[in-house]
């Protein structure tokens, strides 16, 4: 297929929305059996938690480095980079058994999603055309949705396959076997991908590397996707254990219909952004996560609970790619990767936060309230953009149609 302008499913788009998928499905294979491969590894409960979250913890702190790689060096070798990075970190999980060597693995792949979220989202962002930017972003972000419903139950009926034949550490390695097998196919589409070489003009307007870490004008956009992943992120987090204390032993279903919500309705924000504004649909988003938080908090049965799993997922399925676009349109095309990195690390910070901020208001209260404060953050999103929109749009024209740097924007990157 011949990339076009105005076509969405592009050559490019195909690999990396492919690319994107396979490597998500490696990763959501993996991430739910860390705690339990720690405690498996004998860690002690301090170093399950640091274990646990520092595949986000390393992605931030690589941000000063991917940012500046995503805008000045050839994405596709660096999502090349990306498969290679995964295969080892999934093959060191199944060739050393011990905390070290995983804590060593689970430090490659944080660097590998450090580079994710600054090369994949540039790429992509660079493949679609203006008028359906939003629509594209919203089908990119299926393939995490997919993988991410699909993903957590391959992993862990793996590890149950190899406690069945009465081997728990066979299981671990089943799953993570598979996990490196998706890493190895998702370097296919990156071969196969065609972008323009960088020109001379391109990296004297991207400036110094040190220029190329991190951007204003992405900051408010970040800054709102890590209010709404802190919000979004305590069901991950919490909804296991709260769901037992209810009595409720399926939980799972609750992951699953959050996954669904996600898949169906994703693509259709990307649609109503491009017709009616972003702001017409993030601020339905952040609503219906704080209504989805509400509806939790308040559940003792597994059906409301559920009604709450379609709200949370109908909020962040809007949050998710409207801020990503958000972000990429306020700045020019040729700081896309700086902007890619700035809203990255926003998702990454609310991923990391969330569960520490939870626990502590569990550590004083209990699961009801904890959910009921996940309501602050969304809200607190929402006033941020009502006061940020006419400067969104003000960068957005200046940056989509100026079609060249303009002083405020060289000031303000």
């Amino acid at each position: 297929m011949k990339n076009s302008p105005e076509v969405i499913w592009n050559r490019n788009f195909i690999c990396v929305f492919t690319s994107y998928f396979l490597l998500s499905f490696a990763a959501m294979c993996v991430n739910p059996l860390v705690t339990t491969y720690a405690r498996y590894l004998n860690a002690g409960p301090v170093l399950i938690g640091v274990l646990t979250g520092l595949l986000y913890g390393v992605a931030i702190a690589v941000r000063p480095i991917t940012g500046p790689m995503a805008t000045k060096l050839d994405n596709r070798k660096l999502m090349i980079l990306v498969g290679i990075l995964g295969v080892i970190a999934n093959l060191g999980y199944i060739f050393f058994s011990s905390v070290t060597a995983f804590a060593v693995f689970r430090i490659v792949n944080g660097f590998m999603q450090g580079l994710i979220g600054s090369v994949y989202l540039t790429v992509v962002s660079d493949s679609l055309p203006p008028s359906k930017f939003g629509t594209g972003i919203g089908i990119y972000g299926l393939a995490f949705v997919a993988a991410q419903a699909f993903g957590p139950a391959a992993g862990t009926s793996l590890r149950n396959y190899g406690i069945s034949l009465g081997n728990e550490a066979l299981g671990f390695r089943f799953a993570f076997i598979v996990a490196a097998v998706c890493a190895a196919i998702s370097l296919i589409p990156c071969f196969a991908i065609r972008l323009g070489k960088k020109t001379k003009e391109d990296m004297e307007a991207a400036g110094a590397w040190y220029k190329n870490i991190f951007s204003t004008r992405a900051l408010p956009a970040a800054i709102m996707l890590t209010l709404a992943a802190i919000s979004n992120n305590l069901f991950t987090a919490y909804i296991v254990p709260y769901g037992e204390t209810l009595g409720i032993k399926n939980i799972g279903v609750f992951f699953t219909a959050a996954a669904i919500t996600g898949l169906c309705t994703r693509p259709i924000y990307g649609r109503l952004g491009d017709r009616f504004g972003l702001k017409k649909t993030l601020l339905p988003g952040f609503l219906f996560q704080a209504i989805s938080l509400l509806i939790v908090s308040r559940a003792g049965i597994l059906p409301v609970l559920l009604i709450g799993a379609v709200a949370g997922a109908l909020g962040f399925a809007a949050a998710l790619p409207g801020l990503q676009a958000m972000g990429i349109q306020s700045i020019r095309r040729q700081k896309r990767g700086v902007a890619s990195n700035t809203v990255s690390c926003g998702q990454d910070l609310g991923f990391f936060l969330s569960p520490f901020l939870g626990g502590i208001v569990y550590s004083v209260s209990d699961y009801r309230t904890m959910y009921l404060s996940g309501i602050i953050p969304c809200t607190i999103a929402a006033i941020v953009l009502v006061i940020f929109w006419p400067t969104f749009n003000r960068w957005k024209t200046e940056a989509w149609f100026a079609g060249e740097t303009n002083k405020a924007e060289a000031k303000a990157d």
